[in-house]
């Protein structure tokens, strides 16, 4: 399965959505040309279409001339009209037969450490609170990006997953973070700060969890992060209307730990309205964002692209974008890119946050299976099963440390 121009989409936990029927294209090449392609994708959607597409990092200029970015020869903006919209439960089975060949980083370790003593420099002048600091990971493929894609999302295990062939690339986007969704007035964003790997057993994965929990770093990033998010709602929401449902709740994943916070409020806005109050999402900015986005762009020596930008669709009953992490960008030649980061506050230590990027990309590395738990026991007529509360313990741990829902 991966016709030209297959496009797919996990709304939250809800199965997948899959765009068929495709009708015509809106691209911007330059920012000045977004929010004309936005403008035009409000006005399919009213016409009865369902758009989906991204937005790049380097669109930000298009909402406000005051954010910096890099040039970028790749498109600001793209998206596919589609006449309809399937629901799918699952994803299909495929053969994963691909080849990802790492070949270098954007960024050498050293190189990194000097970044952050730049920023650390900064942070100690007030010039910003926290910078959201990333690099490119490069490789090159063979195969089907579709594959890779079923394989990334098993490793994964992401609520908003996006897949798109926009017939010059494919991307393959896992991202755990949800940029925002609207739905009739009702808008949610639900960003993302704090980061731990797995580890290979219980006992170490259940500390490294507690740690992340106790950690004040991450939990001062993430609630650095939600008043950010809460003053860009507060610009285009109804007044009174916006609160923090949750706060540094965790998530969990194959392999790695995240801290999330739900942001919700009203709002009658449309899509250009949204993208301006919101992007780019302060997660992957820092704080403040005018002037952490000016850092950004003199200490990355690329353009982000699709990374840190959105992924999405919309259609008449909802918009829904994620925040365009855990993305691997695949040209036809076969060069791949996929980016990393972490937010770099005073108390970050140069070596872990890099270790911490590295640990982003395990995902990219594993091929974790298909498969279910199985317990077995002992059962005798005259005592029933034995030592049954020890194996319902046991096989409670194995479906919380791989993510099985256990009764």
């Amino acid at each position: 399965m991966n016709p030209a121009g297959l496009a797919l989409v996990r709304d939250g936990s809800h199965g997948w959505f899959c765009f068929t029927d495709p009708v015509r294209e809106h691209v911007a090449k330059t920012p000045e040309q977004v929010l004309r392609v936005l403008q035009d994708v409000d006005d399919a959607v009213e016409r009865g279409a369902h758009c989906m597409g991204y937005v790049s990092y380097e669109a930000a200029p298009a909402f406000d001339s005051s954010l910096h970015a890099h040039d970028s020869k790749s498109p600001c903006a793209w998206f596919r009209e589609y006449r309809n919209r399937e629901t799918l439960e699952h994803l299909p089975q495929t053969t994963g037969a691909y080849n990802l060949q790492y070949q270098r980083a954007g960024m050498s370790r050293t190189q990194y450490s000097r970044a952050i003593a730049r920023i650390k420099d900064l942070l100690r002048a007030g010039a910003t609170y926290q910078v959201n600091f990333t690099f490119p990971l490069h490789f090159q493929f063979t195969g089907d990006p579709f594959d890779l894609f079923c394989q990334l999302q098993r490793n994964q295990n992401s609520n908003h997953s996006a897949y798109v062939d926009t017939g010059h690339f494919v991307l393959c986007s896992v991202s755990p973070e949800l940029f925002f969704t609207k739905r009739g007035d009702q808008v949610e964003a639900r960003p993302m700060k704090g980061t731990a790997p797995r580890m290979p057993d219980c006992a170490s994965d259940n500390q490294e969890e507690r740690k992340l929990l106790a950690s004040g770093k991450n939990a001062a990033e993430n609630v650095m992060i939600v008043d950010m998010i809460r003053n860009d709602l507060g610009r285009i929401s109804e007044s009174g209307s916006v609160h923090v449902r949750s706060l540094f709740q965790l998530e969990k994943y194959p392999t790695v730990f995240q801290t999330t916070s739900t942001v919700i409020s009203r709002s009658d806005s449309d899509l250009c309205e949204l993208f301006t109050a919101l992007f780019p999402c302060a997660s992957v900015t820092g704080a403040p964002k005018v002037e952490t986005m000016k850092i950004i762009r003199e200490l990355e020596s690329t353009p982000r692209g699709v990374y840190t930008g959105a992924v999405g669709f919309v259609s008449k009953d909802r918009t829904y974008f994620n925040v365009g992490i855990r993305t691997m960008l695949i040209e036809k030649t076969g060069r791949a890119v996929y980016g990393v980061g972490s937010g770099v506050v005073w108390e970050s230590d140069a070596d872990e946050e890099y270790d911490e990027c590295l640990a982003k990309a395990e995902v990219l590395r594993e091929r974790v299976p298909d498969f279910q738990l199985l317990e077995t026991l002992l059962w005798s007529e005259k005592s029933g099963f034995s030592l049954l509360e020890e194996h319902m313990e046991r096989i409670g741990a194995s479906a919380n440390y791989f993510g099985f829902k256990f009764k």
